[in-house]
């Protein structure tokens, strides 16, 4: 039954991390726009649309940082556990 419940847990893990890739590269590749022009930052940056955008965009990355992290991590952690006998 642990050994089951183990490998729910690691697929969880892995699951989480994956996403957590997928979210920072979509935040990223959102946000790139703005960071290389800034003209465009500039003209849509007063709007309350393109603030909620930049922002979305970075909230977006460094959510998916911090899940990637943990969700790797965490897999790491428990794959070395399930080695060990």
């Amino acid at each position: 039954m642990k050994k089951v419940l183990l490998v729910i847990v690691l697929v969880i893990t892995l699951i989480l991390g994956i996403a957590g890739i997928i979210a920072t590269l979509v935040g990223f590749f959102q946000g790139f726009n703005y960071i290389l022009n800034f003209k465009t930052l500039n003209e849509y940056g007063l709007s309350q649309f393109g603030k909620g955008h930049v922002w979305g965009s970075i909230l977006l990355f460094v959510i998916g940082l911090a899940m990637a992290y943990f969700g790797i991590s965490t897999f790491k952690k428990l794959r070395n556990k399930k080695a060990k006998p």
